[in-house]
């Protein structure tokens, strides 16, 4: 549920798609310039987004709470 609130907020933006071969570890989005990871609390840094849009209310370190991008508009 949590991928559809962030396309639906995001696809006027310019919202781009990655996707990776199998296996490989690559972050979701393309936001303009900026690389954004959407995951859990949990999510790590392995994937080298520029920011992470999180579950929650967990923030610092280039995480994002993902209830903000619904603010987007």
């Amino acid at each position: 549920m949590h991928l559809k609130l962030f396309v639906n907020h995001l696809r006027n933006l310019g919202l781009c798609y990655l996707k990776g071969k199998r296996g490989e570890k690559t972050a979701d989005f393309r936001v303009g310039e900026w690389i954004i990871e959407v995951g859990g609390e949990s999510k790590g840094r392995y994937q080298k987004p520029d920011y992470i849009a999180v579950d929650g209310l967990v923030t610092g370190k280039g995480k994002v709470p993902l209830f903000l991008f619904g603010l987007v508009y």
